[in-house]
């Protein structure tokens, strides 16, 4: 009789679907939450070694040569650019890959990520290395991101080059940052309805359009580009990003905002530093498969990759 008191008053309070769910979903939900606890309270995510999985590790190593042919590159031409998203996460967490993690990300101001094709296109091509805009699996367009790859649809080895808007405001990041979020979207609205009517330049004279009622002042703010379809778009203060610092990453030393704390609470909340709840397994291929089995599919030696990429390095 208790029992079906019970449940007769969580109807009344939650609904049917509400108690179902409760009854359903609450015990796998505290469990879960239990051993989430649990990892976080007796052990320590920073010590944990790198992944067992060979295919996923060596994929991780050549993206890491990848990425420091890109540095080299940046050094070369005089571009800036910054570890980004989970990339970052990984350098300073785990000082190399997250252990789980099977991409790369950066970013670079605008006016910098404008000159990567010009640049390195031509340059990279004679060794293999694509750099071109999109993915090979979506139709992104040019100003959403650019793709710094090696044969990916073989090996899996990729980077993803993100643009960093910014503008002059009145006031700090904390206080402008609804203002600017509320510009992204409606540009976004805009930008995906048009992006294959428009030519590159009338869709940033829109977005200046958008952004240009700000209140200018002495701050200097910069937000995620929002050409791309993000969960939510950092918007900080330049101190936060510049001057930029070195991390290690692997065992090279990388860009990094000046204040990756700040940085990386903004992407991912204060408790950045903890075992994450989701988002471990993330790229898959159009039939379901993992990136890092596409060099066991298209049978390549990916300690073949490894070498090339680091002979890349020595000869530019």
């Amino acid at each position: 009789m208790r029992s079906i008191n019970k449940i007769t008053q969580s109807v009344k309070n939650r609904g049917i679907k509400g108690t179902l769910e409760r009854v359903l979903i609450g015990k796998r939900r505290e469990e879960f939450d239990t051993l989430y606890y649990l990892l976080n309270q007796i052990t320590d995510i920073t010590t944990i070694p790198h992944v067992k999985n060979e295919a996923l590790r060596i994929m991780q190593l050549c993206d890491t040569e990848l990425l420091h042919i890109f540095d080299k590159l940046c050094m070369k031409y005089n571009l800036r650019y910054w570890l980004d998203s989970g990339t970052l996460l990984g350098a300073i967490r785990h000082r190399g890959f997250i252990p789980w993690d099977d991409d790369l990300d950066v970013m670079m101001p605008r006016k910098d990520y404008d000159k990567v094709i010009p640049l390195m296109k031509e340059e990279m091509e004679q060794y293999g290395i694509v750099v071109r805009w999109g993915g090979y699996f979506d139709n992104m367009g040019y100003m959403a991101r650019l793709a710094f790859a090696y044969k990916t649809v073989e090996t899996g080895v990729w980077m993803d080059i993100f643009p960093a808007d910014c503008c002059n405001s009145a006031v700090p990041a904390a206080e402008i940052e609804p203002v600017i979020q509320k510009k992204i979207s409606k540009f976004q609205k805009y930008y995906f309805s048009h992006e294959k009517k428009c030519s590159v330049r009338q869709l940033t004279e829109k977005k200046m359009e958008i952004f240009d009622d700000i209140p200018k002042g002495k701050y200097k703010i910069w937000y995620g580009c929002p050409e791309f379809a993000y969960d939510g778009h950092i918007v900080i203060d330049d101190n936060i990003l510049f001057p930029l610092q070195k991390a290690d990453f692997e065992k090279y030393s990388l860009n990094v905002p000046a204040d990756p704390d700040c940085y990386l609470s903004k992407m991912y909340g204060n408790n950045y530093m903890e075992y994450p709840r989701s988002g471990l397994l993330h790229h898959t291929d159009p039939d379901g498969g993992l990136a890092q089995d596409r060099a066991k599919k298209h049978n390549v030696d990916m300690n073949k990759v490894l070498e090339h990429l680091a002979s890349v390095y020595s000869a530019i």
